[in-house]
């Protein structure tokens, strides 16, 4: 799913209206763009073919915009073939906006705006800062992140922006995912804002970059890749100084470096071998879950963490594949590896059917999880008032 991701490359350019890439970079399945700093991307909405590009690189002037037509095959620059300022040497933030609504941000000369698609980028006097780090696209609102101001957001196409803090972090990206707001610090680490509140979630590591999806989370680190799904953080790729990530399929993680290009990650690589079964469920497809079960798929193969698939459906409240699993035989109790069952991940979730559905079957709502917390212990963190806590009070 790659809506408002961030890659941005460092590309080597003569003065050229046209930029290739190599038949190399093309063909090679797991690193590309060597010896480049990868940084920041974004793809034209209903579109995801067109890709929009900016570049860092020494020179005053260098900071250009670029377009792929192709899904990144050749680049076409932007601006009339200009840089967005004369002494500009880093475009770090892009956003698609909509076909026409480009916007890209610099390092120290503002925020600029097309609004024809593409053909010229004019500065936006109204913009509070000249250095943005990250700029995202989610419901309508622009999200950026800056240093000094904080995230700022816009409801109005980028013609104003409010803040929403913390106004004294020094943000690198914005990530927006299930109504919270995730921002990442160089200095501190990932933040999370939910119902107007700020509240850290990780601060192993400086954080250059951080992305989420509904139910992965993933952060670009000086010393590797850490990613957590429904438990702790896991550090990867030691070793690796990690300058950007994203998360465009739940098959995939990008990871972009200071200097050593593009890295695409099987997600195999980190969380362990899965099964087609479980790839099916992931990717909430029950017509190929039915016909794997049907040609005898075990319905509890689990991963390298013992996470079978109707833990998968549990955490993302698949009721429909979660019940063809269950009528295929699998187990409704099972405990991973990290003791959690489905009934505690989908507690953990909100995912009130799904509960129904599981306690429907008697099983331990007392188990807990290897940080001591049962079903009932996560929900309540949303008060007393809530339906599963409510639920799995009854008897």
């Amino acid at each position: 799913m790659m809506s408002m991701t961030r890659i941005i490359l460092i590309l080597t350019v003569a003065a050229l209206l046209i930029i290739p890439t190599s038949a190399g970079e093309q063909s090679s399945r797991d690193h590309r763009l060597k010896g480049r700093i990868v940084r920041a991307l974004a793809v034209e909405p209903g579109n995801p073919s067109h890709v929009l590009v900016g570049q860092k690189a020494d020179k005053a002037g260098s900071g250009l915009v670029f377009k792929s037509l192709d899904g990144t095959r050749n680049w076409r620059t932007q601006n009339g073939n200009a840089p967005l300022s004369a002494n500009a040497t880093d475009v770090q933030a892009v956003a698609a906006v909509s076909p026409d609504l480009l916007l890209a941000g610099t390092w120290k000369h503002g925020l600029y705006a097309s609004r024809n698609g593409g053909r010229k980028f004019d500065r936006l006097a109204g913009f509070p800062g000249s250095d943005i780090r990250d700029l995202q696209v989610v419901g309508g609102k622009i999200f950026a992140a800056t240093p000094r101001h904080g995230i700022l957001v816009s409801t109005d196409h980028a013609k104003s922006w409010t803040s929403i803090g913390p106004n004294q972090e020094f943000f690198w990206s914005v990530n927006i995912i299930d109504d919270a707001v995730y921002a990442s610090s160089l200095d501190s680490g990932v933040y999370r804002r939910q119902n107007g509140s700020w509240e850290k979630i990780f601060d192993k590591d400086k954080a250059s970059a951080f992305a989420a999806t509904a139910h992965r989370r993933a952060v670009a680190g000086d010393n590797g890749l850490y990613i957590a799904e429904h438990g702790p953080w896991r550090q990867t790729l030691r070793g690796e100084k990690f300058a950007d990530v994203v998360m465009p399929d739940n098959d995939t993680i990008l990871a972009g470096t200071w200097g050593d290009g593009l890295h695409i990650i099987p997600l195999s690589q980190i969380v362990g071998k899965r099964t087609a079964l479980i790839d099916a469920v992931v990717r909430n497809d029950t017509a190929a879950a039915a016909q794997l079960l049907n040609d005898g798929a075990d319905p509890d193969g689990y991963d390298g963490n013992r996470n079978t698939p109707l833990i998968f459906a549990a955490r993302d409240g698949q009721l429909k594949v979660a019940k063809l699993l269950i009528d295929a035989g699998a187990s409704p109790g099972w405990v991973d590896g990290e003791q959690a069952t489905p009934l505690i991940l989908a507690a953990f979730r909100d995912h009130i059917d799904m509960v129904r559905l599981l306690l429907s079957l008697k099983v331990d709502r007392q188990q807990r999880d290897k940080w001591g917390r049962s079903a009932q212990d996560y929900a309540i963190r949303r008060g007393k008032a809530d339906p599963i806590y409510r639920l799995l009070q009854e008897q």
